[in-house]
């Protein structure tokens, strides 16, 4: 995706690599919890942030859908899904972290 592309590139790249912080945190925790007997506040706390990363990946995907790049040839397709997909599966954590610290006009690899 164009991080750059966007107004406010800097902020969603910040918000996104917090959101997707939360999401992995909030696994660990849930995973954590399974792994242990009982009920416990840990599992609470991973569910509260796995649901908050989620929303916030929700948002994100719909203020990015128009820096999706289409690929040429193929069918089109939701671009707010492939948006939510490319941001919830890790896949724009090296080009939101290199927008944050303003190297985003390098030349990068192939994400």
């Amino acid at each position: 995706m164009d991080w750059g592309g966007t107004g406010n590139g800097k902020r969603l790249a910040g918000v996104y690599l917090a959101a997707f912080a939360a999401m992995v945190i909030g696994l660990v925790l849930i995973a954590v919890q399974l792994g242990s007997e009982g009920d416990s506040p840990v599992r609470t706390v991973g569910i509260v942030l796995f649901a908050g990363s989620q929303l916030g990946l929700f948002g994100l995907s719909v203020a990015l859908r128009d820096a999706v790049p289409v690929k040429p040839g193929g069918r089109e397709r939701d671009r707010r899904a492939t948006a939510w997909n490319r941001l919830a599966l890790g896949l724009e954590v090296p080009r939101a972290w290199r927008m944050l610290r303003g190297a985003e006009g390098r030349p990068s690899g192939p994400n």
